[in-house]
């Protein structure tokens, strides 16, 4: 549930394997952070990892370190090693959408009932279109074609994307990942920016940036068009309550052999190519 129905105060309820895939827009302070993280504290708590896995690719490393100790985070096997889907940043972000990518054509070979079985895997993605900006240049051109195939194709496979962004896709390669994206929020933008993101109820978008509220979303998916009220969910205080035991996670979790370190970047970047 992204909150409630700012005209009836009905709570909306989405099922996301119905209305895949899932982008929160708007500038800083407006709250798309704070809704993403409400959704993913939802699905924690109400799914086990048998159900429901993360991967956090989060280069800031904000919202995400909410969750980094949960036991919902995805693992994938790469080589000899176990690899936790917690990435914090850019570079980290291009090569761990290419385990995705390579977990998405594993899937892509199971039968009908062992595709059933295997858990949905929300991929959260922070600041996607500063990604562009951020990665080494020798990654950037795989890591657009494994997000575009990732959106195009794993919502088949039970893998979808959550993806926060302060404004949506520049480049002519992104925009076409723009159209797979089946649910939307977003906080005070105006509407040129709502329109380049695909939100179709301009007089909705209208008002919402002229009231300026924060918390307040314009939610578009099949089906429903309305202002929503989103959950009050200060990601800024619970990181504060977070930081006296805050351990940091380590972003390789299984035992690693013949003395390598734990994740060497440079070393790794080949092995988005694997």
């Amino acid at each position: 549930s992204p909150g409630v129905n700012a005209d009836t105060g009905e709570i909306v309820l989405v099922n996301l394997l119905e209305v895949p895939h899932v982008k929160f827009i708007g500038a800083p302070g407006f709250g798309k952070s704070c809704l993403a993280a409400s959704v993913l504290d939802q699905l924690t708590q109400t799914n086990d990892s048998r159900h429901v896995q993360l991967a956090l690719l989060d280069c800031e490393h904000k919202t995400s370190k909410l969750f980094e100790q949960n036991e919902n985070i995805a693992r994938v096997q790469v080589g000899n090693r176990i690899v936790d889907l917690v990435a914090t940043h850019a570079d980290m972000v291009a090569v761990q959408l290419g385990f995705l990518k390579r977990e998405m054509m594993r899937r892509a070979e199971l039968s009908e009932s062992e595709l059933d079985r295997q858990p949905v895997i929300i991929m959260y993605v922070e600041e996607m279109l500063s990604l562009q900006y951020e990665v080494d240049p020798k990654l950037l051109q795989q890591m657009v074609d494994d997000i575009l195939i990732l959106a195009v194709r794993a919502r088949k496979y039970r893998m979808f994307l959550l993806s926060c962004m302060q404004t949506d896709y520049s480049t002519t390669e992104m925009k076409v990942s723009q159209k797979m994206y089946r649910f939307r929020g977003a906080a005070a933008i105006d509407p040129t920016a709502a329109r380049a993101a695909g939100f179709q109820n301009t007089d909705l978008v209208k008002a919402n940036f002229a009231s300026g509220q924060k918390g307040q979303f314009v939610i578009e998916y099949p089906g429903f068009s309305n202002i929503v009220l989103v959950a009050s969910y200060d990601v800024k205080k619970k990181l504060q309550q977070l930081e006296p035991s805050f351990g940091g996670r380590s972003s390789v979790h299984a035992p690693v052999a013949n003395g390598e370190s734990d994740f060497e970047t440079e070393r790794d970047l080949s092995l988005i190519h694997i």
